[in-house]
């Protein structure tokens, strides 16, 4: 009995160890899978959080891409602002350029017009130059100037140069020689019926009709004695004349006053001496 107790005590403690083993095996395999559920789970965890990182990667990278882009696009917009602002600013440049371009035009111009200036002025004061060489060679010419007609030249028109005046030209005769002449009508072509002004400077043609003008006869019989000598002629061809051998007349001042004649002598008739005694009887008004 005793071996068969101890035999069912055996039993039964070998099967309560069985079945205690088996539960702990139970209980290990059960911790086993948890454990690799854990770790299974673990590793999907870490799957996520890798495909997480990877997201937030991918969306920090989009959110750069974005700014990026926005950033692009700024400096796309301030790029095309600053070609925009370059464009403008050619065209004032070359606006400008032109500008300049006309001014250096101007410029260039104004040289040549400076240049063609300089060149006048410096012929004006060639001409200058030679106009006073040339006027003091006609005042030495004018101070050698007779004060009347030449008694040895043919008859024709002569300069003469009286005290006081310019020279001027006369008409001279050699019948008589050395005659001037102061007056000729021949055909009517002149108008003797003048003022003061023109008898007292003269008018008229010297190789045509004339009158010399009552200053220069002043002058003339001022500074020497002079003769006067009057030829008429007919209208048959014929003539006469008149000759007084002191002439002379007074100033303006005197109002050109006949002052004395002189002998008569000739055919034509002494008309004269009569307006002479007429000029130099007393006023008994």
């Amino acid at each position: 009995m005793t071996t068969a107790q101890g035999q069912e005590d055996l039993q039964a403690g070998l099967d309560s160890v069985n079945s205690e083993i088996k539960n702990q095996l139970q209980e290990l395999i059960t911790k086993k899978d948890f454990m690799n559920s854990i770790q299974a789970l673990q590793a999907k965890l870490d799957a996520r959080f890798d495909r997480m990182e990877e997201f937030r990667t991918m969306k920090i990278t989009a959110d750069a891409n974005d700014e990026l882009k926005s950033q692009i696009n700024t400096l796309k917009d301030t790029i095309k602002d600053l070609q925009s602002k370059l464009k403008i600013s050619e065209g004032q440049t070359k606006s400008k350029e032109d500008i300049l371009n006309v001014k250096e035009e101007h410029l260039k111009n104004r040289d040549e017009q400076i240049s063609t200036l300089t060149t006048q002025i410096e012929a004006i004061e060639k001409t200058k130059s030679e106009l006073s060489s040339q006027f003091s060679e006609l005042r030495k010419t004018d101070d050698n100037l007779p004060d009347s007609c030449p008694s040895d030249s043919p008859n024709g028109i002569y300069q003469i140069k009286l005290r006081g005046l310019k020279p001027f030209e006369v008409p001279c005769a050699t019948s008589p020689p050395g005659w001037t002449v102061i007056q000729r009508r021949i055909d009517g072509s002149e108008n003797f019926k003048r003022n003061w002004h023109d008898y007292k400077y003269g008018f008229g043609n010297v190789r045509g009709e004339f009158f010399i003008g009552l200053e220069k006869l002043h002058r003339m019989t001022e500074a020497r004695p002079h003769e006067l000598y009057i030829k008429l002629g007919n209208v048959n061809g014929s003539t006469s004349y008149a000759q007084y051998d002191d002439f002379k007349i007074g100033s303006e001042e005197e109002a050109y006053k006949l002052k004395t004649l002189g002998n008569y002598s000739g055919e034509a008739g002494d008309s004269l001496t009569y307006i002479l005694s007429m000029e130099n009887t007393p006023n008994m008004a």
